[in-house]
């Protein structure tokens, strides 16, 4: 009896390892890209905008000299 529980006691953590690897093995590929991580219009229209209004702020500002 004893020798049949140490027997299960080794051999069912095997099993679980055993199934574990093999789920790992059949696993479907993961996704091969999607979104880029930095969004470009974000920031982008913001420094456009700005610029546009530091160079409106410039052509003011020489034709009040």
């Amino acid at each position: 009896m004893k020798k049949l529980f140490v027997r299960i006691f080794f051999l069912i953590p095997i099993i679980f390892i055993a199934v574990g690897y093999l789920n790992i093995a059949n696993a479907q590929p993961g996704n091969p890209g999607g979104t880029p991580a930095i969004p470009i219009d974000g920031g982008l229209s913001y420094l456009i905008a700005g610029g546009i209004l530091y160079g409106v702020h410039r052509l003011r500002k020489s034709r009040k000299k």
